[in-house]
């Protein structure tokens, strides 16, 4: 129902991927697989976890589908760290038109 991939090193995990089938959504199995997530970080003394990106205005066309999520996450309390933006330069004129159709 659900599933997710962490990476951990010293005392920051990294919550890089999650996904639900249909009926995981249904039953709330995110917020179970999270508590689960905590847990396990619990009993090995990992004291910050990082759960990626949130909705960025700066990004707004690429990010709108995160904002559920972030509120999700900001839930949990915690702080938002910022960097700075990302840049990619397309040198295969192909490449550069698909990507500025679908960012």
């Amino acid at each position: 129902m659900a599933a997710c991939l962490l990476i951990w090193e010293g005392e920051t995990a990294h919550y890089m991927y999650a996904a639900l089938n249909n009926e995981g959504r249904k039953m709330g199995a995110a917020y179970f697989l999270l508590w689960n997530v905590f847990e396990f970080l619990k009993e090995r003394k990992i004291s910050k976890l990082d759960l990626e990106g949130i909705y960025d205005e700066r990004y707004a066309k690429t990010t709108k589908h995160w904002i559920g999520f972030t509120k999700f996450k900001m839930g949990w309390g915690g702080k938002v760290v910022e960097y700075s933006g990302s840049y990619t330069k397309y040198y295969n004129i192909a490449a550069k038109i698909l990507f500025s159709i679908f960012p």
